[in-house]
């Protein structure tokens, strides 16, 4: 189990599955949006039960992001470095109920995945 240790969604725990040496999972951690700007971090860990306490495995995985409240800055595609908007520009015509403005950030932050594990993203809009 990921436990949360501090900060945002405190307490707050995600379960993962048993997994074998060499094996992975993919794990979303969403978080409930801050009322205020400002920096904002959490700190997670591995654990499990161990006859009613939990032991931790691992270091913690600590989380820092940052939020700004206000005007929301238009992103275009002049935002974005043309390797982004070369690839973004790719997945409009897999998915043309995006616009790319949508697609963009999402490309951006994910230029090392595959575009299959970018197209799985681009699903869940």
């Amino acid at each position: 189990t990921l436990h949360n240790l501090t900060g945002l969604n405190s307490n707050d725990k995600i379960q993962v599955p048993e997994l074998g040496p060499g094996a992975s999972h993919k794990l979303t951690i969403s978080f409930e949006n801050p009322h205020n700007s400002g920096k904002f971090s959490s700190v997670w860990r591995l654990g499990c039960l161990n006859e009613d306490k939990v032991e931790y495995i691992g270091p913690e995985i600590t989380l820092n992001f940052e939020v700004l409240l206000g005007k929301k800055r238009e992103l275009t595609p002049q935002s974005f470095s043309k390797p982004v908007v070369d690839r973004a520009g790719r997945f409009t015509s897999i998915f043309p109920h995006l616009e790319l403005q949508k697609i963009l950030p999402i490309v951006k932050v994910n230029m090392r995945k595959r575009d299959d594990e970018i197209a799985e993203l681009l699903l869940d809009l």
